[in-house]
């Protein structure tokens, strides 16, 4: 019962915009209490208590240093015609777990990055590097999977994580991108031919993505099976998950096939 008051109110509460206090949170709290549903079986100071523990967060601002020569800025002019099905999918992901401030920089922080990538659709030959750094625990791989949503539905076919040294390392890695990206679990598949759902997929199966690699600890890249998988990289968007030391002349040679 506690649980369903502090649904109700999180979403009355985002649904205001505004800065939230304590006052605002107590005065919905009571207002969702005299209901006769949740009159009795709740405790008051409980849920206020979760609400705030929500609610009252502070991220600083992403600070950004760039070199913008032969770089021309694309995302302001194209964002509003963009269909951001990956990103919206895993942002409702995040807000089940994470208070809106949390959410909301982790969207601000993405949006700064993906502006300082190329325009996927870009003609002729370009080349941008960067470096994000967070500190330990600071919410890396939920903002590297945001970006990766983001990235996707702005037009990059083929994406590549670099999850280390050690296989142990890259599984990890793999399943978090199972849950926040693809949806399901990269995996030898289920008697139907399909895969087990997870994480976004619980949302939305119906975005697709492919990867060619899976969660197991000797799941890294192999052009045979990538082959056998029928995965294009110049189709829809691939997530490749590869141990550091392994990008070389077979991922080289699959990903020349999507060219044209």
């Amino acid at each position: 019962m506690n649980d369903q008051v502090i649904q109700l109110c999180q979403t009355m509460l985002q649904s205001s915009g505004l800065s939230v206090v304590r006052e605002q949170i107590s005065g919905k709290v009571d207002e969702i209490l005299s209901m006769p549903t949740f009159k009795e079986g709740c405790d008051r100071e409980f849920i206020i208590r979760k609400l705030e523990e929500l609610f009252t967060v502070w991220t600083d601002e992403a600070q950004v240093l760039s070199n913008d020569d032969n770089h021309t800025p694309w995302l302001a002019g194209k964002k509003g015609g963009i269909e951001w099905s990956f990103w919206n999918r895993y942002k409702l992901h995040l807000s089940k777990s994470l208070p809106p401030a949390a959410v909301d920089s982790i969207d601000e922080v993405t949006g700064k990055v993906l502006e300082q990538l190329e325009d996927p659709v870009s003609k002729g030959p370009w080349d941008r590097r960067g470096l994000v750094m967070g500190n330990v625990q600071s919410g890396k791989t939920a903002n590297y999977t945001g970006l990766i949503c983001k990235a996707a539905d702005a037009g990059y076919k083929v994406i590549i994580v670099l999850a280390g040294l050690h296989n142990n390392l890259r599984s990890q890695t793999q399943i978090r991108l199972d849950e926040g990206f693809l949806g399901y679990r990269a995996s030898a598949r289920k008697g139907d031919g399909g895969f087990e759902i997870t994480g976004v997929g619980y949302l939305d199966k119906s975005l697709k993505a492919d990867s060619v690699t899976n969660r197991h600890n000797k799941g890294d890249f192999n052009k045979a099976v990538a082959n056998q998988f029928a995965i294009s990289p110049g189709g829809a968007s691939a997530s490749i998950c590869c141990e550091e030391e392994c990008i070389g002349p077979e991922q080289s040679s699959f990903l020349d096939q999507g060219k044209g």
